[in-house]
């Protein structure tokens, strides 16, 4: 019959830290860490552009990443994560509440939010009919 033994075994091993996941090959670069994507120069390029403004709301933003929001994912579409005209630059609360919650959501915060949608079905034309001239 078994029975339960709260001592721990003689001469058991204590498991090794987890250890940091690795970069793929695919993305390092020559000093093996992350290679840039480039969004970062296009963030700077179109914020330069609109003078720091929020397209959806005109106020003044300062730079962050978190404030450039892509209109089609990058995940399933990667050809325009690069592309200008799918990204938009908003207020890091819109930013969220455009990847975290429902189209309702969004229009009542924001109600010129609803350029977003119409530029979302642009693009998904766009991105199945002919490549981008990036």
């Amino acid at each position: 019959m078994d029975y339960f033994n709260p001592q721990p075994k003689k001469y058991s091993q204590p498991k090794m830290p987890k250890t940091l996941k690795k970069v793929a090959d695919k993305n390092k670069g020559e000093n093996g860490l992350k290679k840039p994507t480039g969004e970062l120069a296009l963030f700077k390029e179109i914020y330069k552009k609109l003078g720091g403004k929020c397209q959806l709301t005109g106020n003044k933003i300062e730079f962050h990443p978190n404030c450039f929001m892509h209109i089609l994912s990058k995940g399933a579409y990667p050809r325009f994560r690069l592309y200008d005209r799918n990204v938009f630059m908003v207020e890091q609360d819109a930013h969220f509440l455009y990847d975290n919650s429902d189209k309702q959501t969004l229009l009542e915060q924001y109600p010129n939010a609803e350029i977003i949608y119409e530029k979302k079905e642009e693009l998904k034309i766009l991105y199945y009919t002919k490549p981008p001239t990036i």
